[in-house]
């Protein structure tokens, strides 16, 4: 986890958007080409999610999800499959669809469209949800969080709601869940890291309370007492460890830059990966957080950082109109 390198035939690779895009998400699974899925983020008409496929360094398109509202997150069901067989986007609703393969095509099909039905309460923004996260242990359960600052945690093979409950003071901007036990993480506007109980959600705790908006949170999938979380406001990105909250373990900035996306690798418990607003990627060991192990400078904002859970040596990078993967060697 040390450099970074360029594929088989020397490039990093590199897809130009139509428009402007946000939600990034790995498609491929274990030995396939690189593939991921990439949603627009127009204001203005129609959007969609597409996923592209690298094949000996040139891209192509195999299909794309018709979207009205830009997608917040997207991801795929998690597991072993030979190919991505379902597909989830947050907006306004959680929607999943089937992904029918026919050749190196898909062609996509709604299986759920999902939404509370509670009342927005009074000086409550209406709700759009923020963000989701598909469980790594039960691949039913899904975890989304909502601008009126509540999160539902949905049985997405019965396609209802197990439980909606009002978790921050303010929007919820992030969630993850945890590999090990059936809770999950929250941050929010408030300023506050929370921890929740699928099985019982009237228990929580509040993790962190940093007073500053938090925009992003990442459970590691590797080591359960550590958790990432990045402000909009403070520069570089905070570990906390569960075991110990009264103070975050440790706070990683190199350039007072602030971050906006992060993510644990997938095949080591203390290598992580950050995103800034200044086009920096920082690859961080946290046992050795003085400075990044590897540094990359791109020409845009880095909006989304996506380890491949199933390939350690790639890294999918979102900007505002490109998709970047960069193999690094681990």
């Amino acid at each position: 986890l040390c450099s970074i390198m360029a594929d088989s035939c020397g490039r990093v690779l590199s897809h130009t958007t139509r428009s402007r895009s946000f939600a990034v998400a790995w498609a491929s699974r274990a030995g396939q080409d690189a593939s991921v899925a990439v949603g627009s983020c127009n204001d203005v008409g129609a959007n969609n999610i597409e996923v592209v496929k690298w094949v000996g360094g040139v891209v192509g398109s195999c299909g794309v999800v018709p979207l009205k509202l830009p997608a917040t997150r997207i991801g795929f069901l998690p597991g072993e499959a030979a190919v991505p067989s379902m597909i989830a986007a947050t907006n306004d609703k959680l929607r999943l669809w089937y992904l029918d393969q026919k050749g190196s095509l898909f062609s996509p099909r709604l299986a759920a469209e999902l939404e509370t039905k509670a009342e927005v309460p009074l000086g409550r923004v209406a709700r759009l949800m923020s963000s989701f996260d598909w469980s790594p242990r039960d691949s039913s359960r899904i975890v989304t969080g909502s601008t009126d600052s509540t999160v539902a945690v949905w049985d997405v093979e019965a396609g209802g709601v197990l439980g909606n409950l009002l978790a921050h003071d303010s929007a919820v901007t992030d969630v993850s869940m945890s590999s090990f036990v059936d809770q999950f993480a929250t941050v929010g506007n408030d300023g506050t890291l929370r921890a929740f109980d699928c099985r019982d959600l009237r228990r929580s705790s509040i993790l962190l309370d940093t007073g500053r908006p938090l925009v992003r949170v990442a459970w590691n999938p590797l080591e359960t007492t550590l958790v990432l979380v990045c402000s909009a406001v403070t520069p570089g990105c905070t570990v906390v460890d569960l075991r110990n909250t009264t103070a975050p373990l440790m706070q990683l900035d190199d350039r007072g830059g602030l971050v906006n996306a992060v993510a644990w690798a997938p095949q080591s418990a203390g290598h992580l990966v950050c995103g800034g607003n200044d086009g920096q990627v920082a690859l961080w060991d946290i046992a050795q957080p003085s400075a990044p192990i590897m540094e990359l400078d791109v020409d845009y904002e880095v909006q989304q950082v996506v380890w491949s859970p199933w390939d350690p040596s790639r890294i999918a990078l979102g900007m505002t109109q490109e998709v970047r993967v960069i193999p690094v060697d681990s």
